[in-house]
C-alpha cells in the first residue's frame, strides 16, 4: 500500500510470481478507482509495466488506456463522449511519448500529428483544422522549435 502526503490510500498492489496488478483509487475509502495498470519483474531492467493500464476520470469514464508490449505502449486518450482523443506509443519503461503521436477533434478528423523521441518534439509536427485541411507545419529538434 502506499499513501499520498495526507496519508490518504493512494495505491494498492499485488505481487505474484515476478507480476504485480495494482490500483489506485481517487478517494481513501476505495470507493473511486482512478487507474488499474500492471507489470513485471525484468533481469535488465527491474519492474516495468506490462499488460493494460487504464485511467479513469471521478465519474468513471475511461480517459486512457494503454496496452504494453514490450518496451512500447500503445496510448488512447478519450473524451467524455467515449470517442477517440488521442493515440500513439509511449515507452514502458519511462511513460515517455515515442514516435508518432495523433490527436483528433471530436468529429474524427485528424487535429494534429505529432513526432516525438524520448518524450520530445522532434521532427516535423503537422496540424489541422476540422474539415481536415493542414494549416501549419513546425519543425524541431528534441523539443526546440527550429521553424514555424
Amino acid at each position: 500500500h502506499y499513501y499520498d502526503k495526507n496519508c490518504i490510500l493512494k495505491y494498492v498492489y499485488e505481487y505474484k510470481n515476478n507480476t504485480y496488478k495494482a490500483i489506485s483509487y481517487f478517494d481513501y475509502n476505495k470507493k473511486t478507482v482512478e487507474s488499474t495498470f500492471e507489470g513485471k519483474y525484468t533481469d535488465k531492467d527491474g519492474w516495468i509495466k506490462s499488460g493494460k493500464a487504464i485511467y479513469y476520470t471521478e465519474d468513471g469514464k475511461v480517459e486512457e488506456e494503454i496496452v504494453y508490449d514490450g518496451y512500447k505502449g500503445y496510448t488512447k486518450f478519450y473524451y467524455p463522449s467515449g470517442k477517440l482523443k488521442m493515440e500513439g506509443y509511449v515507452s514502458s519503461l519511462t511513460d515517455y511519448y515515442e514516435g508518432e503521436l495523433k490527436e483528433y477533434y471530436e468529429n474524427g478528423t485528424l487535429k494534429t500529428k505529432w513526432n516525438y523521441a524520448e518524450g520530445y518534439l522532434n521532427g516535423k509536427q503537422f496540424y489541422y483544422d476540422e474539415k481536415g485541411n493542414q494549416t501549419k507545419v513546425e519543425e524541431y529538434d528534441y523539443g526546440y522549435i527550429i521553424n514555424n
